[in-house]
């Protein structure tokens, strides 16, 4: 099991004694709207569902601060040289530096496995806290994609991020 330690934060695999604080976390409508494959509401399946799945992606953790759950942040890779950065905090986190932080974090621990791959993340459009995020990286804006809104299903517009090849030697 992986944990990864940054100044203030505990990245690690979630564990069902957490699910009653995930499912409040995520489940927040605004926390889950800025996330389009996050259903809403977010029940108890959905909970289950993804304490399971994360055991088959190493990369794919939870954001603890004090032992709290308070986030996550993961990668996902779409082909063997794509990966997607993904992350996510709890709306009383916004604001605090925590994914920042977070996402920095699994960067640099994973920057070996990552040479000559290409990160990328999408944003909704109106989402500017994570753009400031991915900014703060050094990723930069490639250009509009579509996302599918898993609880509406319907099409979204968002921004394209890559983090060039280079960034990941700065962080």
């Amino acid at each position: 099991m992986i944990e990864i330690k940054t100044k203030r934060l505990s990245l690690r695999n979630i564990t069902p004694e957490h699910k009653a604080s995930l499912i409040s976390l995520i489940g927040n409508e605004s926390v889950a709207r800025s996330l389009s494959n996050v259903p809403f509401p977010y029940t108890d399946s959905d909970a289950d569902w993804w304490i399971e799945s994360v055991e088959s992606n190493p990369f794919s953790l939870n954001v603890f601060r004090n032992n709290e759950l308070i986030g996550g942040v993961g990668l996902t890779e779409h082909k063997h040289d794509l990966v997607e950065l993904g992350y996510w905090m709890g709306k009383p986190y916004w604001g605090f530096g925590y994914a920042t932080e977070a996402t920095i974090g699994l960067l640099q621990f994973v920057c070996d496995t990552l040479t000559n791959k290409q990160v990328f993340a999408t944003v909704s459009l109106n989402n500017h806290a994570s753009e400031r995020v991915l900014s703060k990286l050094g990723f930069v804006k490639d250009g509009t994609d579509v996302s599918i809104d898993v609880s509406t299903k319907s099409k979204i517009a968002c921004h394209r991020y890559v983090l060039p090849l280079t960034g990941l030697q700065c962080l």
